[in-house]
């Protein structure tokens, strides 16, 4: 049509009316957000090699589409058609995607003709200019007939919803250009109209000219593209080429914002996967040499993310190429600090701590950034035992925290403080301090992301877990799970599943309890974090030991743990108390003997493990029957009022304290202990656990001779024993209560 222009965008002008177009009809039919500056660039905008056709009124753009050449990046329908894009690939074919299509509504029917036009100058460029075999397009289905009979397209791939188009239903067409002139000529002959698409794309006066046009405008614009990759400018440029460049980093700086908000509404979500994609394709696409520090600032944040997936190794290089763009300490900070903890992942502990000191050493780094360096130190501290450190290093990023201006930033940052509080309270063996860290977190949790409320909620569950109700804590693992999203933080996913097993397992449901350990073991690999792997696979073998399958569950314990343990404290304290625990289900007491020995050495200085261990050093005595060890280990273990509020544990003193009373002679005392012990299990519904503890009370009472003369503590203990096991399937235990028949009582 002769009252239209049609061209390869190379100027300010020609792309600004393009994208705008675009934005106008997108937002109408709500393909795309509101934004300030009116205008819609997506990620292939930024590629090289993208390009975007006119067609002009005068000097008003008044229809446009966008032609995206195949690259590692792939096209923007490979989302919903990737495999039958994988398909024309696997055959050879070089693809070229028409996209961002747009007609001005004022057009009316010239609108179809006006698009035919820039099919034409997209079929000169692509087919001859650049070589592609293969135009395909995403289309709604009701305008799949039209692209059939006038352009001779073809469906690819059946109907879908495309996601970047509301979910509008789509179909993906394509037309082969090999071979097209000829298939052009049978279908519509050779008439000299320009309604003809033989003749109007291959024998028109004016084709000749409009791909040597073509060619020669696609040439100087990647002579530029390459310029700009470079960091270099043109040596002379014209006002018209220099506007051209101008307005192309402001495409990219839109491009950047845009993915860069949309990856942190994913992060916020807890879609770390997610959000990895969306950098590395943003990366894919920047020029190499664009904006060193706000790159910094993505491979931060795909740094975090990948830490977050279980991707150490990945997580430890991107912090290193983060700090080496960063200018300023900010960047460089979080650099620091990601490297730390994907050290201590690792397994790598010293390095850890020297990352850390080295951030904290940073000139001019700020309070946020001091602090959550500050904040990494006293967890990793609390991780080998050291609570006084942890202590020291929590105060310093409280009064980091303390120092920001009231905002979201320092909220989320209170309220990470206060859960690391809540650790080390309770590691310190003060459950009401721990409980009210939690409050005061939970205060400012209002515009936290959905990963810091699932750490609350899991904080709440071991919480409940030692105030001895299980049902509580279910509840808790259970919310948790709904903020995250396992597949992008198996880290916290493993430690909720596992808090799940534990509930269940805790209230005798051995099967659910089996099936979350299942599945905690799954995630744990997937985290890659060895002492992860070991606090699952701990969790499975007794779990197997309560299903009374001793082999197996030795087996679980010496098939892998080990060698994986070593370099994390914590995770060879789990592994040596599954042992101990397994030993003195074996009745293997000498073994059992040594092994919490072996943990006493390592938690001395933890006052909630050193109180277990000494309990349990303790049991394991009355449970061998040798009384004499088990009074000199009586004056050493911690009253329950040295750890204020653990239920659990009150239980288990008040067990352990009924068979050291019988001893005395004392059998009222000794019932009314058993009776106040049971009582806690069951007023926290923790039906396991009580009978549990009824077997090993009315055990240790017959290993010590001592149930001949507490005959009534003995029934009263194998009765409630009994009636869990009318209502559970707890089968080792079952089998214990049966051979406790054989003593009198």
């Amino acid at each position: 049509m002769a009252d239209f222009t049609y061209r390869i965008a190379e100027t300010r002008e020609d792309v600004e009316g393009a994208v705008r177009l675009v934005y106008r009809n997108y937002v109408e039919r709500r393909y795309c957000n509101l934004n300030r500056f009116g205008v819609h660039f997506y990620l292939y905008d930024v590629l090289p090699e993208t390009r975007t056709l006119v067609a002009l009124h005068g000097d008003l753009v008044v229809a446009t589409l966008t032609l995206v050449f195949d690259s590692p990046l792939g096209l923007p329908s490979g989302k919903v058609y990737a495999a039958e894009l994988d398909a024309l690939r696997r055959d050879g074919r070089r693809i070229a995607e028409v996209s961002k299509l747009a007609v001005d509504r004022d057009l009316g029917a010239r609108g179809l003709a006006v698009l035919k036009g820039l099919f034409r100058v997209g079929w000169l460029l692509a087919g001859r200019v650049r070589g592609s075999t293969d135009f395909v397009i995403m289309v709604e289905p009701h305008h799949e007939r039209f692209y059939a009979r006038s352009l001779l397209f073809e469906r690819a791939g059946e109907l879908k919803p495309d996601p970047e188009a509301a979910d509008a239903p789509s179909v993906l067409l394509r037309l082969r250009l090999e071979g097209g002139p000829e298939r052009y000529r049978a279908a519509f002959g050779e008439e000299p109209r320009d309604a003809n698409p033989y003749w109007y794309f291959c024998l028109a006066p004016d084709v000749a000219g409009l791909e040597a046009e073509a060619r020669a405008v696609d040439g100087r614009l990647q002579d530029m593209h390459r310029l700009l990759e470079t960091g270099r400018r043109l040596p002379s440029p014209a006002p018209a080429e220099r506007l051209y460049m101008d307005y192309r980093l402001f495409s990219i700086a839109f491009v950047t914002d845009k993915t860069c908000k949309e990856a942190e509404r994913r992060a916020q979500k807890g879609l770390f996967r997610s959000e990895i994609e969306a950098y590395d394709r943003l990366l894919a696409a920047l020029p190499p040499d664009y904006a060193p520090e706000r790159r910094a600032r993505i491979y931060v944040d795909i740094a975090e993310a990948a830490r977050h997936c279980g991707l150490y190794e990945r997580a430890l290089e991107l912090a290193g190429v983060a700090r080496e763009l960063a200018v300023g300490p900010e960047l460089q900070a979080a650099g620091y600090r990601i490297s730390a903890a994907a050290l201590h992942f690792l397994g790598r502990g010293q390095e850890a701590l020297t990352e850390i000191r080295a951030g904290l050493a940073l000139a001019g780094a700020g309070n946020l950034d001091r602090g959550r360096l500050l904040l990494l130190d006293g967890r990793l501290a609390v991780e080998r035992f050291d609570l006084a450190a942890a202590r020291a290093s929590l105060q310093q990023a409280r009064e980091a925290g303390e120092r920001l201006p009231r905002g979201p930033d320092a909220d989320r940052f209170l309220a990470q403080a206060l859960h690391t509080l809540w650790l080390v309270e309770l590691d310190g063996g003060d459950l009401t301090a721990a409980r009210e860290a939690l409050r005061a977190g939970g205060q400012r949790l209002a515009g936290a992301n959905r990963m810091l409320i699932g750490q609350y909620h899991s904080a709440w569950c071991h919480t409940e877990t030692h105030l001895g109700r299980p049902r509580e804590a279910l509840a808790h693992a259970e919310m948790g799970l709904r903020q995250i999203d396992p597949a992008s933080n198996p880290y916290n996913a493993v430690i909720l599943v596992h808090a799940r097993g534990d509930a269940h397992s805790a209230m005798g449901d051995l099967a659910a309890a089996m099936e979350a350990s299942r599945e905690a073991v799954a995630l744990a690999e997937r985290s890659r974090f060895p002492a992860l792997i070991v606090y699952a696979l701990c969790q499975r073998a007794l779990l197997l030991a309560a299903g009374d399958r001793l082999d197996e569950a030795r087996r679980e314990l010496e098939a892998g743990p080990v060698d994986q343990a070593g370099s994390h404290p914590l995770a060879e304290v789990n592994r040596l108390h599954a042992m101990a625990q397994l030993s003195a289900l074996e009745r293997d007491w000498a073994g059992a003997r040594e092994l919490r020995a072996a943990i006493a050495g390592r938690t001395g200085r933890v006052p909630l493990y050193d109180a277990v261990s000494r309990h349990e050093r303790l049991q394991v005595e009355l449970q061998a029957g040798d009384l004499g060890a088990a009074r000199r280990l009586a004056g050493q273990v911690f009253p329950p009022e040295r750890l204020p509020g653990f239920a659990k544990y009150q239980a288990a003193w008040k067990s352990t304290q009924a068979i050291l009373v019988a001893a005395d002679g004392d059998a009222r005392r000794s019932m009314e202990l058993a009776e106040e012990a049971l009582a806690i299990h069951r007023s926290g519904e923790a039906r396991r656990n009580l009978a549990e503890a009824a077997v090993m009370m009315a055990e240790a009472l017959g290993s010590c001779g001592l149930a001949e003369g507490h005959r009534r503590t003995c029934e009263f203990l194998k009765s409630a024993a009994a009636e869990v096991c009318a209502t559970r399937s707890l089968p080792n235990c079952e089998r214990r209560l049966a051979e406790l028949r054989s003593i009198p009582g």
